[in-house]
């Protein structure tokens, strides 16, 4: 194995801002067969991090070789109760041939808007499609760790319990200083005064909706759940439900149901993970 050694390797960030890359780095030793990243720093005008990539280890290395090591830094999920949610709504690029569906930049960003059950979304539904892993387009996400799902309504009541009127640990987000924010912080009793610590809770945005070809809702937010209606009461067998985050002033989320495939709405997909 030989002796280990260290190196502090500087990045170059692009104008893009989304990648940075590094010169070439040479190893001069014989007998050492393998690279480790033991950490990870992080600098920006507003924060400085340091992460510690357990599983970036063992790099196995021959003399005399070159290689090229390519990485990505993905934003972890976000965990609320017992589920972890994506870090942001799930998008879709029909052009991609090798990103069509991905997570979008912000908690914050436009949506891509969603028929319920299918996989592209496209301007009508579908009739009267039925829930299956087979029609979640959360499951051709392989970004963050893959295994993504919609989620449950179990997952709406953990967001519901947490946002009524008498929780403490939420808040709405609207006539604050930070602009481009109209939704809902769980995690916090207090709204985040700059963008850089917004990802630090889950924030569900008023996204809107789209019915048809016209131009989105957008003072509310509307988002799609995987479970199925049980055909009875106030489930009716072709009805979708789904979470919607109301209009402001008020924080709290409510159950939405009674969306039939007739009626042709679209609506966000805030995945998560399965369990």
């Amino acid at each position: 194995m030989g002796t280990a050694t260290t190196k502090v390797i500087p990045f170059t960030v692009a104008s893009n801002k989304k990648t940075a890359t590094t010169g070439s780095v040479k190893i001069c030793h014989p007998t050492i067969t393998s690279l480790s990243i033991p950490s990870m720093r992080i600098v920006s005008q507003t924060s400085d991090k340091t992460a510690t990539p357990a599983a970036i280890t063992g790099i196995a290395i021959n003399p005399g070789m070159k290689y090229t090591l390519n990485g990505a830094i993905e934003r972890k999920p976000i965990v609320v109760g017992t589920t972890s949610w994506a870090p942001a709504k799930l998008m879709y690029n029909g052009a991609s041939t090798t990103k069509k569906y991905y997570f979008a930049a912000a908690q914050n960003s436009s949506s891509t808007y969603w028929n319920p059950y299918t996989l592209v979304p496209t301007t009508s539904n579908a009739a009267n499609p039925k829930y299956s892993e087979a029609t979640d387009p959360c499951t051709l996400v392989t970004t963050h760790g893959g295994n993504w799902i919609l989620p449950s309504d179990a997952d709406r009541i953990t967001l519901t319990t947490l946002t009524n009127s008498s929780s403490t640990n939420s808040v709405n987000s609207d006539g604050i200083t930070l602009t481009g924010f109209s939704g809902v912080f769980i995690g916090t009793p207090t709204v985040p005064t700059v963008s850089t610590q917004v990802d630090n809770y889950f924030f569900i945005y008023r996204a809107g909706y789209v019915t048809g070809t016209a131009a989105p809702v957008t003072n509310v937010g509307r988002y799609w759940t995987k479970t199925i209606p049980d055909g009875t009461g106030a489930y009716p067998s072709n009805s979708y439900r789904y979470f919607n985050v109301q209009a402001s002033p008020t924080k709290s989320l409510s159950e939405g149901t009674g969306v039939s495939a007739s009626s042709n709405l679209h609506y966000t997909i805030r995945c998560v993970k399965r369990t």
